[in-house]
């Protein structure tokens, strides 16, 4: 921890330990349940209910993780911010411009067999303005 105003002042430096896990390397270590981090290790990957019951077998703590994260991802209010969120990645990832382009791509066939810009705006949902700059 730092003073944030003098960040060469360092607080409880001797009361901290960070310890980072690659959960990307983790896939490649044989797992001993044992041992609490490799544990949770192994809790966090898990992907399903069951396999983090599994892995929570024993270790109260992480039992009732395991029951909070379940009650958590079933709540609904839950599933509709997740499913705006999911949403809102689709659109930063293109789903939206894909979308844009099919459209395009729709009304350049259209304007090749001559119909009527108007019509074309109706079943693509374009702009007149943005089908005239097809042409």
């Amino acid at each position: 921890l730092v003073n944030f105003e003098d960040l060469s002042d360092k607080r409880l430096e001797d009361k901290f330990l960070m310890k980072y896990f690659r959960l990307d390397k983790a896939k490649n270590v044989s797992y001993n349940l044992d041992n609490k981090k490799i544990r949770w290790l192994k809790f966090i990957k898990a992907k399903s209910y069951e396999e983090r019951k599994e892995v929570a077998k024993g270790d109260d703590t992480l039992m009732e993780l395991n029951n909070w994260i379940e009650k958590y991802i079933n709540d609904e209010h839950t599933k509709e911010i997740y499913g705006k969120w999911a949403e809102e990645i689709a659109k930063e990832n293109g789903y939206e411009q894909g979308s844009n382009q099919k459209s395009i791509d729709i009304a350049k066939q259209m304007l090749k067999d001559t119909i009527a810009i108007p019509t074309i705006a109706k079943y693509t949902g374009l702009s007149i303005k943005q089908i005239k700059a097809l042409r």
